[in-house]
This record gives structure tokens, sequence and C-alpha cells, in this order.
């Protein structure tokens, strides 16, 4: 039995957990830009609670090597739960989802509601709706009472409140950042100038992504990805990476990757608000 008929057959396992609702392929094999050695990437849904024992025995069964799946929660409110699991010496993700959770979520997106929630591996923050994104992206690979394809028919279109209120928040932190910036920059703090220029130039990453009504489910290529949208500044990607080219505690040196930073942001607001 080959790895992808493997993954299918174990997504029908999954799903025979009482209170687990489906199963998504999400990630690079979800997008066809994958290679024969990426991760497949598990969204495992659920509704209430869940046997986590029961899912574990199946975790036993099909794992190459022990691994031990976290209870609901084990890693934080927005990653959730999980485990790493290797199969034919394929990485394999599981990643719980709380089917209530993301009801509540979008209905919030649908009146211009979000936030970036704090948490461990994600230094902009969780955005809350990537939620949405994921479910909208994915591939459904184990659905048997059509719960997760009745609710990603809903996520498909990005709701225009969203959009706005989007665009709107993240060119606000940008500009802010960029004040701040200054001010760390005169005093030579490259540290500090660092990781508010990075802040800065992920916000308009999702304001650009926001514009052209494009979800966002990881900061990780969020740059380059907004670079490839119509509207997007011109290098957009390759500019932003220069910005921490020359980071050293030179106050001259500091202010120049200030100045760049600025000078994209005033470049994606004119792009967004055209």
């Amino acid at each position: 039995m080959g790895i992808d008929e493997r993954m299918t057959v174990l997504a029908g396992r999954i799903v025979d957990v009482p209170g687990i609702c489906g199963v998504t392929l999400g990630g690079s094999r979800a997008r066809g830009t994958h290679r024969p050695d990426s991760d497949w990437d598990f969204g495992i849904y659920y509704s209430g609670d869940f046997d986590v024992a029961a899912l574990q025995r199946i975790a036993d069964d099909a794992a190459d090597e022990p691994v031990t799946l976290t209870p609901r929660g084990g890693w934080g409110p927005w990653v959730d739960g999980g485990g790493w699991l290797t199969m034919d010496g394929v990485a394999v993700d599981w990643l719980y989802r709380d089917l209530d959770h993301v009801d509540v979520i979008a209905q919030r997106a649908g009146l211009g509601e979000f936030a970036f929630h704090r948490q461990v591996g994600h230094p902009l923050g969780f955005l809350d709706v990537a939620y949405l994104g994921e479910l909208a992206l994915a591939q459904i690979i184990a659905d048997p009472t059509g719960k997760l394809e009745a609710r990603r028919t809903r996520c498909r279109d990005y709701p225009p409140a969203l959009a706005h209120a989007l665009v709107a928040n993240c060119l606000w932190e940008a500009d802010f950042d960029i004040l701040i910036a200054g001010k760390g920059a005169a005093g030579g703090d490259a540290t500090y100038v660092a990781g508010v220029l990075s802040h800065a130039l992920t916000l308009l990453a999702h304001a650009l992504h926001a514009h052209a009504r494009g979800w966002v489910t990881t900061e990780k290529g969020i740059v380059p990805a907004a670079s490839t949208l119509t509207g997007a500044p011109a290098d957009f990607a390759a500019r932003a990476h220069a910005c921490f080219g020359h980071l050293d505690p030179d106050p001259a040196e500091l202010r120049r990757s200030v100045d760049a930073a600025r000078l994209l942001v005033a470049e994606v607001r004119m792009a967004v608000e055209e």
C-alpha cells in the first residue's frame, strides 16, 4: 500500500473515533506545491470532546516509532494539540481543531472582528481567522457527516468586513512600529529595531493579503507570498528582506533600514487604498 493510500485509510480510521468529525490535508500537499519529503499536515476536527485514548491507539499502530498525543489544548488554546508522527519515514503532523471554535470565529469574522493571540512559534501571534483559511484551502480527506464541507463552502468567500478591518488595523500598527523603530535607531538598539521592523513588515504582508481577499494560515513565507499579489509594491519581498541586511548598532545604518521600511509602508498604503 502506497503512502497516499495509507493516509486515506488512516483518515477513515480517525473519523471512527467518538467526537471526531473529519480530517483534512493542509499545507504544501493540499496546495500541490510539496516536495517528495514534505510533511503531511492532518487537521483533525472535533466537536465537544473526543476520545484521546482511542486516537492514541491509532497513532501507536500507524507510526514508525512511539509517539505521545497531547490532550486537547496541550499546545495552547490556538494551536490546540496533536502529535508529530513518522510513517514510512515521512513526517505526519496531527493538529486538533475545534469545529465549534471555527463556527464562533466565522461569525466574528463576518463582523470584521479578529485578533492576534500570543502563541509559541508565532512571533506576530496566532491570527484566529487562520482557522477559516485552513479549512477553505484544505483538502477534505474524511468527512462522513458533511460538516467540514458545509463550513468550507462558507469560508471560501473572504468576508469584506474582515478585509477592511485587517487592512486598517495592520497599517495603523505598521505606522506606529516605524515611529518607535526610529526611536530605537537613534539609540543604536539594533535588536529592538530588528524586532519592530519584522513586526511591521509582516503586518504589511497581512494587509496585502487581506486587500486581495487571500487567506493567510501561517506567518512562514507570508512576505514572499505577498510579493506575488496583484498591486503589491515592486520587489516587495526583496526590499523587505533588505531592511535587515545592515542591522548593527550604528544609528545611521539603523535609520536607513527604518527609512526603507517606512517607504514600504507608504507604498502598501497607496496600493490598498486605490
